[in-house]
């Protein structure tokens, strides 16, 4: 794993084969709106570094703690709209049916085809073409389904 950006509130790091790039976003909260969208323009600008064509995204979310302020979520759209544009392919882990509820609309309303996992091996198998996905196809020629969190054996409450 290279570990391009570590900081209390994300970490961001390409994996073994190189193709996967993880977002993990902790517990840990954003002192504030400005630092937030300076800390992901920062991340967008290393991931543009990277080559966004060439990999696909795994986003975690499964720590973050839920804020539905309205000056927060207009920030985070913009701060999305910074990081997972041009991904071959992007998925993203959740831990609880609520965080599955906000996330999912914030992929409605930012016209991302992008499924929801609660299983890290599901996701990955998804982002890197594992049972039956092509991972090198565009993402629109292999959407998965659309309707709910993928779930399989043990799956528990996470975000």
């Amino acid at each position: 794993m290279a570990l391009l950006l570590s900081t209390p509130q994300i970490t961001l790091s390409t994996g073994p084969d190189s193709r996967l790039v993880r977002y993990v976003r902790t517990s840990v909260p954003y002192p504030s709106l400005v630092e937030y969208e300076l800390l992901h323009e920062r991340a967008a600008g290393l991931l543009d570094q990277l080559g966004r064509k060439r990999h696909v995204l795994l986003v975690d979310m499964r720590e973050a703690v839920m804020n539905n302020d309205p000056s927060f979520e207009r920030a985070a759209g913009r701060c999305r709209q910074l990081l997972v544009h041009d991904f071959r392919r992007l998925a993203v882990l959740v831990k609880t049916a609520v965080g599955a509820l906000q996330i999912g609309r914030h992929i409605r309303e930012d016209s991302l085809d992008s499924p929801l996992f609660n299983e890290e091996t599901a996701a990955i198998s998804y982002l890197l073409g594992v049972s039956g996905f092509d991972a090198d196809a565009p993402a629109s020629s292999s959407r998965a389904p659309r309707s709910g969190t993928r779930r399989g054996p043990g799956s528990g409450s996470e975000r």
